[in-house]
């Protein structure tokens, strides 16, 4: 007689990660791993590791709750893997997804030298004659707004980012000027511009255009917390630890950069526009903070 051949039941791939694929993100989370299980998947085979051509079996699960992971390390690439098992054993082995542990890539104290604290030597350089003055957290660096600057020689194409500052200027942003407390070609954090949207805002080149997050209503004589951020497809502005605004607008890398990272003036060296005003304690990050991190931040000043 005939036999009939029964197929094996074939699950659909796993799919839809988190993290997802390619970000970068911050070491202080407790890091759980998620997807969309393949459909007819009975049994899920999780593989974790840092070597993706020798991805050791981290859990095997029925159902496919979030998986927590040990502590990660900053400055670390992990990659995973789903292989969906049918109820008949036929396995179909997943995509290869990875991820990234940011860092801190620089901070500026300003306490007395434009030295980078985060080890990863940006030193800067001063240009012009700023003053050190009292800072937010030690001392400052007040900017003239005619021609003083610091240069950091630093140049990068990262595509998730955080940039935080303390700024104080004498006068509240005008619509008669252009000027810029940190600038870094492709991320700005502006004071003076002509627009209202990129007025007392974080702005951020990403494809050909620019987009814009305001910091809200800015007065002179006061220190503001402002704390840029961006996860590759949403620019967040805080003010002193709070979100004001979000731009859910822009999507991808931002424009690689042409210019340096510069204090009190903008990145690119024809673009004469500088910031009056006293500037502290820049922290720059590869990915993009969380509310609890940048709490923390405006924290560490209020105390001072």
């Amino acid at each position: 007689g005939t036999r009939t051949r029964i197929d094996p039941i074939r699950p659909a791939k796993a799919s839809w990660p988190s993290p997802t694929d390619g970000i970068t993100i911050g070491p202080d989370k407790e890091h759980k791993l998620s997807w969309r299980p393949g459909e007819k998947a009975a049994l899920h085979r999780v593989y974790f590791g840092t070597d993706k051509s020798n991805l050791p079996l981290l859990a095997k699960v029925k159902k496919p709750e979030q998986l927590r992971l040990p502590v990660l390390k900053e400055n670390q690439t992990y990659y995973w893997r789903v292989d969906e098992v049918g109820v008949d054993g036929a396995v179909v082995t997943g995509d290869i997804w990875k991820f990234s542990i940011g860092e801190l890539i620089g901070w500026w104290k300003l306490d007395g030298d434009v030295k980078d604290s985060s080890g990863n030597d940006h030193h800067g350089t001063i240009k012009g004659n700023p003053k050190w003055v009292t800072g937010r957290i030690g001392d400052g660096l007040e900017f003239d707004g005619a021609d003083d600057y610091v240069d950091t020689g630093y140049k990068t194409d990262i595509s998730t980012l955080t940039v935080a500052v303390w700024a104080n200027s004498p006068a509240a942003p005008s619509p008669a000027s252009q000027s810029e407390v940190i600038s870094w070609d492709f991320v700005h954090i502006n004071w003076d511009k002509p627009g209202p949207f990129f007025r007392g805002a974080a702005s951020l080149g990403v494809g050909r255009r620019w987009y814009a997050a305001g910091f809200g209503t800015l007065k002179a004589n006061a220190w503001y917390h402002f704390c840029a951020t961006y996860n590759g497809k949403s620019l967040k502005a805080y003010k002193d630890g709070v979100l004001i605004h979000a731009n859910d607008d822009p999507s991808g890398p931002p424009i690689a950069g042409k210019g340096t990272l510069k204090f009190g003036r903008h990145s690119l060296e024809f673009v004469k526009e500088y910031f009056r005003g006293t500037i502290d304690d820049i922290r720059i990050y590869n990915y993009a903070l969380s509310q609890n991190e940048i709490t923390k931040l405006v924290e560490e000043g209020n105390q001072n």
